[in-house]
């Protein structure tokens, strides 16, 4: 959270005009958005099989929720705001572990 608070203005383009990538540019940052969830979602598999996380019936759509807060953030974050990006952070971390645990 503190990075898309320090370059909110980078991230809205980035998460804005995505879609309007074609070609080669749209092929290799969907590559990249799609390697970095599956490294989330055996993250998450990894803690189920060890047991640290309890049984999760759809990882893939827990996943997409946890980086789903994150990535639309930059739609509401405010670096002046009441909570600092690090305190958002931390509370969307509470908010997943608290999903997953055992």
């Amino acid at each position: 959270m503190e990075t898309v608070g320090q370059h909110l203005a980078e991230m809205t383009v980035c998460f804005r005009e995505f879609e309007a990538l074609s070609g080669e540019h749209y092929t290799n940052i969907s590559r990249f958005h799609a390697e970095y969830e599956q490294i989330w979602i055996d993250a998450v598999s990894a803690g189920v099989a060890s047991g640290a996380f309890r049984e999760i019936d759809g990882e893939k759509v827990a996943v997409k929720g946890l980086l789903g807060m994150y990535f639309y953030s930059f739609l509401w974050l405010n670096s002046e705001g009441k909570y600092k990006p690090a305190e958002i952070g931390e509370i969307f971390a509470d908010l997943f572990l608290r999903a997953v645990a055992r």
